[in-house]
Formats: structure tokens, sequence, C-alpha cells
């Protein structure tokens, strides 16, 4: 019988880790549709408190591949956001309503850019590449924009 206990808390204990990051990081297990065998994460949410943060490009040595629905929805601390490369998507609403984000930078490696990503974060200028999904999106939606090359 203690046996039983003791796995069982260690299962609950390891469950609730898995989901944890250092410094108010929340991710997500996501098994990819087209390779069973590959395991990705997106981040689900951002509860520290920096003004500046690099989303994680790695979470428990596996790639970081979306921004989720509503990730940063209404922070109110942070200012800055470097997307790094490797990153493919930013669901919606990912940085809504984040009234004092007044800088995203947005890499090469974006391929999908979902709804109303910044509607009232009415501060934010995204910096973006030539050519990009990150610029083409900037373009679309009338958000100001730096090219950088």
């Amino acid at each position: 019988m203690k046996k039983g206990a003791i796995i069982c808390i260690l299962v609950l204990l390891l469950s609730v880790l898995a989901g944890c990051g250092d410094d108010g990081w929340q991710y997500e297990k996501i098994l990819a549709e087209f390779e069973r065998t590959a395991t990705y994460y997106k981040i689900t949410g951002y509860t520290g408190d920096k003004t500046e943060l690099t989303v994680p490009t790695k979470y428990q040595h596996s790639p970081v591949v979306f921004v989720g629905k509503e990730a940063f929805a209404g922070n109110q601390t942070v200012k800055k956001i470097v997307v790094p490369e490797g990153v493919a998507e930013l669901r919606d609403r990912a940085f809504a309503d984040c009234p004092n984000l007044t800088e995203v930078r947005i890499p090469l490696s974006i391929t999908r850019m979902g709804e109303d990503l910044f509607a009232g974060s009415d501060q934010v200028t995204l910096i973006v590449f030539s050519g990009s999904m990150g610029e083409e999106y900037a373009t679309a939606h009338g958000i100001p924009h730096q090219v950088v090359e």
C-alpha cells in the first residue's frame, strides 16, 4: 500500500513539474501530427515580472515551436519580447491587450501568425525581416514596424 501511494505522489509531482518552467514560463507538450515520435512545446503563458524577454528555444531538451493562444495576453509588465529563430507559429491573440508592450522581434522562421495578435497593444512596433511573414502581417494589419536585414 505504501509503495503504491509513493508512486502516485511521484507521478503527480512529475506531471505538475512538466508544465512549469523557470522564471514564470508555462509550457504545453505537443506531439507533432506528422511525426509521432517527436516532442515539441508551446509557450502557454508567462507569469514572471521581467520587462524584457526572449522566448526560450528549448524546454526539457525539446524545441519550443509555438507561442500559444493568449500566451502574453493582458500582461501589464512586459515591454520587449524577442521571438527567436526556430519558433514557427504565433497563435491568436498571443500578445493582445499588453498596454506596455513596445517592441516584438519576429524571426524569419515564423510561418503562421494568428488573428488579433496585437489587438489592444497599441504601443507595439514589430521588428521584422524584409520579405518575411512578419513584414507581411504588420503591413496587412497596419501595425508599425521596422524592417531589418
